[in-house]
């Protein structure tokens, strides 16, 4: 478990991972909480990160 800044500041995740990625984005896809252990949640960095297609919903930030 864990908690992550998402805000605009210095020290949030977001500010923290374009400094190392060179872009002030990420995705993040997340799979039901009841679904089987063995298929893991993704996240991904950097201008590559953005994710399209059906069922897809994004939260501006």
């Amino acid at each position: 478990m864990g908690l992550i800044g998402l805000g605009k500041g210095p020290i949030s995740f977001i500010s923290q991972m374009g400094s190392a990625f060179g872009a002030r984005r990420f995705s993040q896809c997340l799979v039901p909480f009841h679904t089987d252990p063995s298929i893991s949640s993704k996240m991904s960095f950097g201008v590559g990160s953005e994710v399209k297609g059906p069922g897809v919903v994004s939260t501006p930030m």
